[in-house]
């Protein structure tokens, strides 16, 4: 007969632990595409974007070395990686212009204002 069957508790094994959903590798992840996605858009200097992302809430929680080894990355080696993903793609790779300037502050929309 099994425990249940007695009455009692279930035995206390080892409590299995759930891996955290939102790593630092993970958040590293979401804050560089983040950045890659305004680099990509704006066209801005990869220390202008890196400023701007360091103020976000819970950027002190990433894991610094994977975001900084994927922003630079990813950016140093964007022709390399476009030459990659071309032969799978079904049309021709292109950016699209660059968002306009804010006409009072001069300022592209994801830039913070100060």
């Amino acid at each position: 007969m099994t425990t249940a069957e007695h009455g009692d508790a279930p035995a206390a094994g080892p409590a299995r632990k759930r891996p955290n959903p939102r790593s630092a590798r993970r958040r590293a992840r979401e804050v560089a595409l983040k950045g890659l996605y305004q680099w990509l858009l704006a066209r801005a200097e990869p220390a202008q974007i890196e400023a701007h992302l360091q103020e976000m809430d819970d950027f002190a929680q990433i894991d610094r070395e994977h975001f900084d080894a994927l922003l630079h990355g990813c950016i140093a080696e964007a022709d390399a990686l476009d030459a990659l993903l071309a032969p799978a793609l079904d049309r021709a790779l292109a950016l699209p212009p660059p968002p306009p300037l804010c006409p009072c502050c001069s300022k592209h929309a994801w830039q913070p204002l100060r």
